[in-house]
């Protein structure tokens, strides 16, 4: 697909990846394959970051923190940053409902038995709460000018993948209702552009990236989305590739 290779391999800070770029979309509009182009779907990847950016844990391996309380003679919270918490609320759960999952390993929700069986297949402490889906060139774009609201519906793929060392789990948490993302800590990467990417990682086909996204945009704003992917300006990914790839894992 153009758009992926394009995204993955593209360095908006090189200048010569730059001219390259748009001589690329220059050709594009010439030969009118710019609506296609657009139409092209990219293997998105939603990384929730509810916990400080600068934190070498995401407070997600519920089931390690369960473990060691136990050994502590510890009382067992789950802590406030976690993302696998905010998850939880969004599918109806709270603490009281979590903590004898983890006892004996086991639930009769969906959900929670996912989430317990995510967290023992986990080998690191910095894995992100991650939805797995396919939008088009055109609305990855778009939300990236203007995040406005983005919701899954259940059958959305999602997981828990550690982008800086290369490993995860089984990426196989089940949703049992829809979930609504908040712009102020979601971040959007076409995978494979930040850290290690979850396709090459694990061998995943296209089809896990799942289309079940609905993004509307804030109401404001609908009329004039992404001045700069104008063709007929030459410029379309240039000004906006910056947003979208982010420079890899310190």
């Amino acid at each position: 697909m153009l758009a992926q290779t394009l995204c993955r391999h593209f360095d908006p800070f090189s200048s010569l990846d730059r001219d390259a770029l748009t001589k690329t979309l220059n050709d594009l509009a010439v030969t009118g394959a710019h609506d296609s182009f657009l139409d092209q779907p990219l293997l998105v990847n939603f990384l929730v970051r509810t916990s400080d950016q600068d934190s070498k844990d995401t407070f997600n391996n519920w089931v390690e923190d369960y473990e060691r309380t136990q050994t502590e003679h510890t009382p067992f919270r789950i802590h406030p940053q976690s993302s696998l918490r905010w998850l939880a609320r969004q599918q109806g759960y709270r603490q009281t409902d979590i903590k004898p999952a983890l006892q004996t390993g086991h639930s009769a929700s969906p959900f929670l038995q996912s989430v317990v069986t995510e967290c023992e297949n986990m080998t690191t402490s910095r894995n992100v709460l991650v939805f797995f889906v396919q939008l088009s060139t055109q609305t990855f774009f778009d939300s990236l000018q203007n995040p406005g609201t983005c919701t899954l519906t259940p059958g959305t793929a999602c997981g828990l993948y550690d982008f800086w060392n290369g490993a995860g789990g089984l990426l196989e948490i089940t949703l049992e209702q829809p979930v609504t993302l908040p712009s102020q800590f979601v971040t959007l990467h076409v995978d494979d552009t930040f850290g290690y990417g979850v396709q090459p990682t694990y061998g995943m086909p296209s089809e896990f990236w799942t289309h079940t996204a609905t993004w509307t945009p804030t109401p404001a704003r609908r009329r004039a989305l992404h001045p700069a992917t104008q063709l007929n300006e030459h410029v379309f990914l240039v000004d906006i590739l910056p947003m979208a790839k982010a420079r890899g894992p310190s």
